[in-house]
């Protein structure tokens, strides 16, 4: 009786483990939120919840258990079947991987042509658009004809340079030097440049306001940081401030 209850359990945990696999988020959602620094950079509980990975597998293991049982009671697990089903399981998972590579790639051409359509929507709507360019940090970015561009240095212990560009659809502020830092709580997101992504911390304000704060990326010699808002409304303003940083580009 022990040795028919071990084999119960056992092929009970087997299943429960491969159902983990296949969807580990349900119904428990292992995306967590925890902090990510400005390089976006998660700690692994930001990242990843792993305590859901415990009653996710319970409850998997509670559905089939009584299944497992009921087979065995039938006199239905033999050595026979058990070795089928284990080789169907393994059918059903090559085939499921197959399909995910396949939609991977699906997906990854149906990106590039959206790349290559912004791309040519971006040249065609920035066409009189006046162009900076920063050979230090090997920074070049368009911005609209009616915009401003003011220059500074910030010293606070740590030495900075910062160019802003302003307009009356909002504003756009880069930095470089030492000192950058800080959280944010909603979240790193991905965020399109000309020929790259960046991490980006994206939100409203109590104001109305759309920013995009703290997209950052590590240089050679240096630190590169920037933020951008586009003002009430944002979603007639936010197109301006999109197209500003779709048009930056890093060189090597």
């Amino acid at each position: 009786m022990k040795k028919v209850w071990l084999k119960i359990i056992l092929l009970a945990v087997f299943l429960a483990f491969v159902a983990l696999l296949l969807n580990p988020n349900w119904p428990f959602s292992l995306v967590g939120s925890g902090y990510c620094n400005p390089e976006g950079f998660c700690t692994l509980m930001a990242r990843f919840n792993y305590i859901n990975l415990i009653p996710n597998f319970l409850l998997r293991f509670a559905v089939f258990l009584p299944i497992v049982w009921f087979l065995e009671k039938k006199r239905l697990l033999t050595l026979r079947n058990i070795l089928f089903g284990f080789l169907a399981l393994t059918i059903a998972f090559l085939l499921y991987i197959l399909w995910l590579t396949r939609s991977g790639r699906e997906g990854s051409l149906d990106l590039e042509v959206q790349k290559s359509a912004r791309s040519i929507a971006t040249q065609e709507g920035t066409a009189n658009w006046k162009t900076y360019s920063n050979p230090e940090i090997k920074l070049t970015l368009q911005y609209p004809p009616d915009w401003s561009l003011e220059k500074q240095t910030v010293k606070t212990g740590d030495e900075s340079q910062t160019v802003s560009f302003k307009g009356k659809e909002g504003f756009f502020v880069i930095s470089w030097g030492s000192g950058f830092g800080g959280g944010c709580p909603e979240g790193y997101e991905d965020i399109n440049l000309k020929r790259e992504s960046i991490k980006v911390c994206h939100g409203i304000d109590t104001d109305g306001n759309e920013n995009w704060a703290g997209f950052s990326k590590i240089l050679k010699n240096t630190s590169f940081t920037g933020q951008a808002t586009a003002y009430k409304p944002s979603e007639t303003n936010r197109e301006v401030i999109l197209k500003i940083i779709s048009t930056m580009e890093f060189s090597k």
